[in-house]
This record gives structure tokens, C-alpha cells and sequence, in this order.
């Protein structure tokens, strides 16, 4: 078994298209024909921090535990129709920067061999293989209309490609003030969008979509320019109350409580809270308002 799984000659990610190929459409039978379906993109780290020699061993920064850690990156496309998610494509990626690589490629790069292959697709850089993963997909039952993927993958030049392909990309974009989108006639960059597009409070955080004109601000007027929706996650909280106002409200819950259940007059009531305000901590008193305390 292990001298299988580890044979070279063999290319894992044709039999996993073929099984996701043929069990979509069942799936799509069971649902709507009106049901939105997307390929989402995303990458994972794959940790082998115990290995010294493992063949194009890299060295990878993890944003979510913000560490380091030897390994790779799994490059995954799935499909999805909100209900079920099935894998349809994958790359395994190494660090295309020398300076990060522990371990080089035990065999050379050239031929067409599955195992050339895979080491060349190792040290592509994402976007392209991006670009891959998506044409494969194209004429077959796993393709959708729209592509999501997060801000990693979200350069104007890809976003183009990838438009050309015939998907709509729905992703955050990066404030980069470099990039502009022509947003209601004007280019403009993330921020400004992001300011005129409000999404009201006490809603949902995804509330808005705005069609813009993908634009680098170093291309001249007269270049080819292409349309695709991106859609925007607008998320402004409401404000933090401050903690002399929150510690009000609970007194006033707090007054509310003993008048209801004892009956109590105005005049035991208010000494009842002062009581309880003159027995707190130093550093809750410095906290609240003077005329809390005196009270």
C-alpha cells in the first residue's frame, strides 16, 4: 500500500476530478435548477515540522497562529451548491523562493513524466495555477458561474483572467492604492467604495454588491478593460458603549429588579444601590461618573 501511495507514476488528481465529475450530477438532481452553484478556492498549510528530507520541503508563515512551520500548501477547488461541497481539484505547493526552500527536488524538473509534472506545478506561483484548475473545469459538470476565494487571490491582472474564462468573482479585494475600479463613472480605490456603501446596522454583514470596472491605475485610458462583479462585505459595527454606560444600565436593571419583586419605597431603594456602589472596587469607582458615585 505505501509503496502505491508513494508511487510517482501515478496522478491523483485525475481520479479525484472523476469521481467528483460523476457524482455531481446525482447531487444536482436532487435540487433545483434555480440553485446558485460556485467553485470556491482556498489554501491550506499541510505541517510536516518533523521532517528534515521530505522532497521540496518549504518554509511557510501561518497568518492564523502566526507561526512558522515546515511543510506545504494545499491548493484545493471545490464545488458547492450551499448544501454540499465536493473536492474536484487540488495542487500540492511548494515555496517558489529559493531562501525558503529546505529541501530541494530530488530528480530533475525536465521530461513529461507525472512526477516532472508535479514538481514543475509545485513552485508555480498560485495564481496561475488558479488559472489551471479553473480551465479544467470548463465544459464539465463541476463548472459554475461564479468562483469565491479570499483577498489572496484577488490582483486586478487575476481577476481579468479569470473574467476572460467566463466566471464572475465574488471575493473581498485588497485596499491596495495601486488598483482602481471604476465605480459609478469615477476610479476609485477600495476605501472610497467602501465609505459611499454603508450597510445598516443590525443587519446582516454581507448586505451590498457593486458591479466595478477592474482597472490597474498604471494603465493608460485606452487599454482593454474588462467587467465582473465583485461583491463587497460591508461590516460597520455599531460602536462599543462605553463601561460608566453599561454599568448604568445594569443599575438601572438592577433598581428596576427590587422595586418590582420587594416593594421596596424610592428612599430604601436609592440607599440600597448607594450601599451597593460604595462597596465596589477602587477601580470600578474611578470608572464611573461623579454623580453615579455621590449618589
Amino acid at each position: 500500500m505505501y509503496r502505491f501511495l508513494h508511487n510517482t507514476s501515478v496522478c491523483w488528481e485525475r481520479p479525484l476530478q472523476r469521481i467528483a465529475l460523476s457524482v455531481i450530477p446525482q447531487v444536482s438532481r436532487l435540487t433545483s435548477d434555480e440553485r446558485r452553484t460556485a467553485i470556491v478556492i482556498d489554501d491550506s498549510p499541510v505541517h510536516r515540522d518533523r521532517s528534515k528530507k521530505v522532497e521540496l520541503l518549504s518554509k511557510y508563515y501561518d497568518h492564523v497562529t502566526g507561526r512558522f512551520y515546515k511543510g506545504f500548501t494545499l491548493l484545493a477547488a471545490v464545488w458547492t451548491d450551499g448544501e454540499t461541497t465536493i473536492p474536484v481539484d487540488y495542487r500540492m505547493v511548494a515555496s517558489g523562493n529559493e531562501d525558503k526552500l529546505i529541501e530541494g527536488p530530488h530528480a530533475g524538473g525536465v521530461g513529461k513524466t507525472t512526477a516532472a509534472w508535479r514538481r514543475k506545478s509545485a513552485r508555480t506561483e498560485k495564481p496561475a495555477l488558479v488559472l489551471q484548475m479553473l480551465s479544467s473545469l470548463k465544459g464539465t459538470a463541476a463548472q459554475a458561474k461564479h468562483v469565491l476565494f479570499d483577498s489572496r487571490f484577488t490582483c486586478p491582472s487575476s481577476l481579468l483572467d479569470i473574467k476572460a474564462l467566463g466566471y464572475d468573482v465574488v471575493a473581498r479585494m485588497k485596499n491596495a492604492h495601486t488598483h482602481y475600479y471604476r465605480y459609478k463613472g469615477q476610479p476609485l480605490p477600495i476605501s472610497e467604495i467602501y465609505g459611499m456603501n454603508r450597510k445598516r446596522r443590525g443587519r446582516a454583514k454581507y448586505l451590498l454588491s457593486v458591479e466595478v470596472e477592474v482597472a490597474l491605475a498604471c494603465r493608460e485610458n485606452n487599454d482593454q478593460r474588462s467587467v465582473c462583479e465583485l461583491f463587497y462585505a460591508m461590516c460597520n459595527e455599531v460602536d462599543d458603549i462605553s463601561f460608566a454606560q453599561a454599568f448604568g444600565s445594569m443599575m438601572e436593571m438592577f433598581a428596576q429588579l427590587l422595586a418590582d419583586h420587594l416593594h421596596l419605597p424610592e428612599e430604601k431603594l436609592g440607599e440600597a444601590v448607594n450601599h451597593f456602589i460604595s462597596g465596589l472596587p477602587a477601580w470600578i469607582k474611578r470608572k464611573l461618573p461623579l454623580s453615579m458615585c455621590e449618589s
